[in-house]
């Protein structure tokens, strides 16, 4: 989820703790300042503007309380689940997983879900090769995440790519003078952000895209949707007649 929605490096997502999480009831706001070298947590990030704020939506808080639950069912008190890894190794909820466990674990369900064939990973091998996403230690990077996710908040939801490009830590165009990493910085601003980064989640009960939250329409109705920064009309229904014999339609 942090990687998915919150466009963190592999390394990233394996270092915040629970008690590190602004975690309110629609959203929740991870702040990357450490990543995982191994199984320690180092301040060593790849630039100064890798230092930032992911905002994440809803399901996102509501998967961070779940785990949390899960863990206090294991007998886990409070205080240990807040000093508590989010992305633990798998055999020992307080170690942080290594970023190679990570990255195995999400190339595992991507491979099984998502693209089977081994064309479609040739083709995703080869763009990463020729454009690689770097890690935090300027290495080239094979996730793949990041840049679909990046895409589709540019594309299909409307974000300014400004702004993704603050929240997935890569520095300013020279120029700028939006300042998107503040904007970012604001809470304020941060279920804003959250409902954006929302349209990426591909359930019609936790997202406003109207791709995937199904609208009914009544016959001779209309109503008007809310895309991003755009809007969208759905005209009332027509009553088609039967075309005269020969007419082509």
């Amino acid at each position: 989820i942090l990687m998915l929605l919150g466009m963190a490096r592999t390394a990233e997502a394996c270092a915040p703790k629970f008690g590190e999480v602004v975690l309110r009831d629609d959203y929740a706001v991870i702040a990357i300042i450490w990543q995982a070298d191994g199984t320690a947590r180092v301040a060593d990030l790849k630039t100064d503007s890798s230092y930032r704020l992911i905002i994440l939506p809803q399901i996102a808080a509501e998967a961070i309380r779940a785990r949390m639950a899960y863990l206090r069912g294991l007998g886990y008190t409070d205080a240990q689940i807040q000093d508590m890894p989010v992305v633990s190794s798998e055999r020992d909820a307080t170690t942080q997983a290594r970023p190679a466990e990570l990255s195995a674990f999400l190339l595992g369900i991507l491979t099984r879900t998502m693209h089977p064939d081994d064309d479609y990973w040739d083709t995703v091998k080869m763009q990463m090769t020729q454009e690689p996403d770097m890690d935090a230690y300027g290495i080239p990077s094979t996730d793949v995440t990041r840049r679909s996710r990046c895409s589709e908040l540019c594309n299909g939801c409307g974000m300014d790519p400004l702004l993704v490009d603050a929240m997935m830590g890569h520095a300013p165009p020279k120029g700028d003078t939006a300042n998107r990493d503040n904007y970012l910085r604001q809470p304020d601003n941060w279920p804003i952000v959250a409902s954006m980064t929302e349209r990426i989640v591909y359930d019609p009960e936790r997202t406003t895209n109207p791709a995937f939250a199904q609208t009914h329409l009544a016959p001779g109705g209309v109503r008007q949707i809310q895309t991003g920064k755009h809007w969208l009309f759905l005209p009332r229904r027509r009553t088609v007649h039967p075309p005269d014999r020969g007419t082509d339609v």
